[in-house]
């Protein structure tokens, strides 16, 4: 959506976000993956691009980049 240069990106990458934070919750919390150091940096990689995609997305439609 942001190449694309579509309003839609900011509400579809906030739902993608919120998928990221239910993942990551079932994963360490009712998981045992909690005790995988990989795991827990890959994953914490992929919640901070999440987080970084939304604010890129509010900030484009702020700036009037998104159409």
């Amino acid at each position: 959506g942001l190449i694309l240069r579509r309003r839609w990106a900011t509400p579809l990458l906030i739902a993608s976000l919120a998928a990221v934070i239910i993942q990551d919750y079932s994963l360490f919390v009712m998981g045992s993956a909690g005790n995988d150091p990989v795991a827990l940096g890959l994953q914490g990689l992929v919640l901070l691009i999440a987080i970084g995609l939304v604010l890129l997305a509010r900030k484009a439609t702020r700036l009037g980049w998104l159409r």
